[in-house]
């Protein structure tokens, strides 16, 4: 791969790379959402071009709140008022706002590692000081933040968290707040992409504004929701912050100036998506046995996947050897999975660690074509797997 390359969005490349294969690829990397929306979405999305039109009244952006607010409620156990909650055009955007609001040009920052890589390139942007902290797999992949000096630390303004955590599938837990906590005191703001947040397979979801998860009433919050893992809605498909209501209300003021006011059809989509309980929970069984199924073939394949609890993905250390041949990173084991096999995959080089992700929106029959290369791939694990 170019040095070139190697700079960018590493999901940007892999489709560039897909798309330059000379064969099939199995996509393990993307994916797409595997299920039809229901009729009422349907007929919303495909009705009266007009809405798209018009912006949004105070009326409709009132009912939102109001079904968000329900939404929380009932999938995470969590009491907001509709105040408290702004809807973005997407899930960048709101990442993008928050740095413009709440940080300025120095602040730290921490950030985990693995984790989704958005939020740390726009905090860099914004000039701040980006701490990346790993997340230890032999704890539950909970932030071990050893590695910060005491200056570091006096100086982070924000933790930025990513619960259910892509790509470990790690969800939040009161351990989590308390190893913050512990080593960053009650100051910095605690914020959580919370994208894959219904995702969670074996327990309730949870929220960082949850009573169960021990976050100080005092302490500044705000945590972002998504519905595009959850509805095929394309561009209609929008985000909302909650949290303290002092921290919404300075990003509802930004938002005068950051974004295009949204669309009534917008906000009337994303307000009956919010009520399709029984949808959601049909979607939440679809990825369960999805991602069970992936962590099947990969075992049957060599690998050794962690647990996974929540959301998309299925991760694994990087093994041994593919193929009779030597890996030592994961970019080199992604490289040669795409190179030899026609197999693209995401992956993670951290301190040393490596990890492979698999996506569960794999395509019609490509978890058949990969477990059959088994005898091909010779999948060996290094014996600390």
């Amino acid at each position: 791969m170019s040095a070139e390359r190697r700079e960018r969005y590493q999901f940007s490349v892999i489709r560039e790379r897909m798309q330059e294969y000379p064969g099939q690829v199995l996509d393990f990397a993307l994916g797409e959402l595997q299920h039809e929306l229901p009729p009422s979405l349907v007929g919303l999305a495909t009705g009266s071009a007009s809405p798209i039109l018009e912006r949004a009244s105070l009326d409709e952006h009132h009912e939102f709140g109001r079904r968000a607010a329900a939404y929380l409620s009932r999938e995470f156990g969590v009491v907001v008022e509709p105040e408290q909650i702004l809807p973005v055009p997407s899930g960048r955007v709101a990442m993008t706002a928050l740095t413009a609001c709440l940080l300025e040009p120095g602040d730290g920052v921490v950030v985990t590692e693995p984790g989704y890589p958005a939020f740390a390139r726009v905090a860099s942007h914004r000039h701040c000081r980006v701490h990346s902290v790993p997340l230890d797999p032999d704890a539950g992949f909970l932030p071990d933040l050893s590695s910060l000096f005491t200056d570091q630390v006096e100086g982070v303004r924000l933790a930025a968290l990513n619960y259910p955590n892509n790509p470990t599938g790690s969800v939040l837990a009161p351990e989590t707040i308390e190893v913050l906590i512990e080593n960053l005191g009650n100051s910095p703001i605690l914020f959580n992409d919370s994208t894959y947040g219904p995702l969670v397979y074996n327990q309730p979801p949870t929220s960082l504004l949850a009573d169960s998860i021990g976050v100080e009433a005092e302490q500044g919050v705000v945590e972002l929701h998504s519905l595009a893992k959850l509805f095929s809605l394309g561009p209609l498909a929008i985000s909302f912050l909650i949290g303290s209501p002092e921290i919404i209300e300075q990003l509802r003021r930004y938002s005068d100036f950051a974004w295009s006011p949204l669309s009534s059809l917008h906000i009337q989509v994303a307000a009956q998506a919010l009520e399709e309980e029984q949808y959601i929970e049909g979607v939440r069984e679809l990825y369960r046995r999805r991602v069970e199924r992936v962590r099947g073939g990969l075992s049957h394949l060599g690998f050794q996947p962690f647990p996974t609890p929540s959301g998309l993905y299925v991760l694994t250390r990087v093994p041994a050897s593919i193929a009779g041949r030597e890996v030592t990173t994961a970019r080199e084991a992604a490289d040669l999975l795409l190179d030899e096999f026609g197999v693209a995959v995401a992956f993670w080089d951290i301190e040393g660690t490596g990890y492979l992700r698999f996506t569960s929106l794999y395509g019609e029959g490509n978890m058949a074509r990969l477990v059959d290369m088994k005898d091909e791939m010779r999948i060996s694990e290094s014996s600390s797997a």
